[in-house]
């Protein structure tokens, strides 16, 4: 079985599978679908949560099974579930190619809309290839460090750095 991979992103997946697009399951049957995360913050159960609450009324006849996983220990468990053939459905993960090498991922195209893989920035596209085929679904971006030459800041009149709008969000310690 093959997992829809996102190199950072199940939601779009969620939104844009085959499934979603509030058009509701057009088979009628009940159909469930596991979704393994990694645990970014001790708000990412809650998050995923609403996420799936919010995806699941929109498409009847679906339900997603959750599993969050800590950074530590998430790429041992796939790899482990993997080999126990119980991998889940779709897998929010760093990294991708040695699943894309050993063919256990659909390509982006066949599991989201065009409209959805249009909307990704190129460089993301970039970084969620292999070999020109688009595997993740990219999700976030997150700079971990930003450093800046304070004389050169100076020379150029800028007297600080940027601040961070609205929707930045710190991380949580590590």
């Amino acid at each position: 079985m093959a997992v829809a991979a996102t190199a950072g992103a199940a939601a779009a997946a969620l939104t844009g599978c085959g499934f979603g697009g509030g058009n509701g399951n057009a088979s009628g049957s009940s159909q469930t679908l596991t979704l393994m995360v990694a645990s970014y913050s001790d708000n990412t159960k809650a998050e995923w949560e609403q996420i799936i609450k919010d995806f699941e009324a929109k498409n009847t006849g679906l339900t997603v099974t959750l599993d969050v996983e800590s950074w530590n220990d998430i790429n041992n468990v796939i790899k482990t579930r993997i080999q126990a053939g119980k991998q889940p459905d779709i897998l929010n993960i760093d990294a991708f190619a040695g699943f894309a090498s050993d063919d256990l991922l659909y390509p982006a195209k066949d599991i989201v809309s065009p409209a959805t893989l249009a909307d990704f920035q190129p460089s993301f596209v970039q970084n969620a290839s292999m070999n020109g085929t688009q595997y993740g679904l990219p999700f976030i971006a997150s700079a971990r460090a930003l450093f800046y030459n304070k004389d050169l800041f100076a020379k150029a009149g800028i007297s600080a750095p940027p601040r961070p709008g609205p929707r930045w969000r710190r991380p949580p310690p590590s």
